[in-house]
């Protein structure tokens, strides 16, 4: 079972997000510990997902570094109470750390970030994407997307079938959908699927239209919210 911890200062909105959390992650446990007491804790305690507000500490190492020795998670991922940014090197000290983004962020937007780094992938801001996935996958960048997760493997064809109509596109769509999770340009997605960068191009407005938003990122984050892997795999 997946154990996601919550610490946010403000009570009444730490309890929101464990609502949304709970509401929307079935079969998953949510825990709250008290955010100015985590010095105290002496044993421990693993989970999968820590989910942090940041404080007015920057560089942020020593929260960081606490966080790891207290709970010993799988992934961190981050809330910044203003925009959202790093500083340099700060992904590659703590690769534990693979997102970040705003807390005034909508609920479909946070949902669909923890789901994506729990499935392993990560979502930063534009300018921290790099660094995050050079923490990640050191060296081996080749197959690395704009979310810094490495490329989905070849998703089996039932799959595909199941989640192109859950988002309402056609096969095809759905295909450049994943290509541009995959951080891929119109012209590398054309000539991955063997058509031409207008038909690509094409395919990429109708499904904007379709998943009802402006841009690739927000459609990735849309379909991961919408229950789609987008072949990264299970997301609880």
């Amino acid at each position: 079972m997946t154990t996601i911890v919550v610490l946010d200062p403000h009570p009444i909105l730490r309890l929101g997000l464990i609502q949304l959390l709970k509401e929307n992650f079935e079969g998953t446990t949510v825990k709250a510990d008290d955010y100015h007491r985590l010095t105290e804790q002496k044993k421990p305690a693993p989970c999968d997902l820590i989910v942090y507000t940041l404080g007015s500490e920057n560089p942020p190492t020593n929260q960081l570094t606490l966080l790891s020795k207290t709970y010993t998670p799988r992934f961190i991922l981050l809330l910044a109470e203003g925009q959202p940014n790093l500083p340099p090197g700060t992904c590659k000290t703590y690769p534990l750390v693979r997102g970040l983004i705003c807390k005034n962020s909508t609920p479909e937007i946070i949902q669909a970030s923890i789901r994506l780094v729990l499935a392993g992938g990560t979502c930063f801001p534009h300018y921290n994407q790099t660094e995050s996935a050079e923490s990640v996958l050191g060296e081996n960048l080749a197959c690395t997307s704009s979310w810094g997760t490495p490329a989905p493997t070849a998703m089996p064809s039932q799959l595909l079938h199941q989640e192109a109509q859950l988002l309402g596109l056609t096969i095809r769509q759905y295909e450049v959908l994943v290509l541009l999770g995959q951080g891929l340009p119109l012209k590398s997605i054309a000539k991955e699927l063997d058509i031409s960068v207008a038909t690509a191009k094409s395919h990429t407005e109708t499904l904007y239209q379709r998943l009802k938003v402006h841009n690739s990122n927000a459609a990735v984050y849309t379909a991961i919210a919408r229950g789609a892997t987008l072949g990264w795999g299970p997301t609880q």
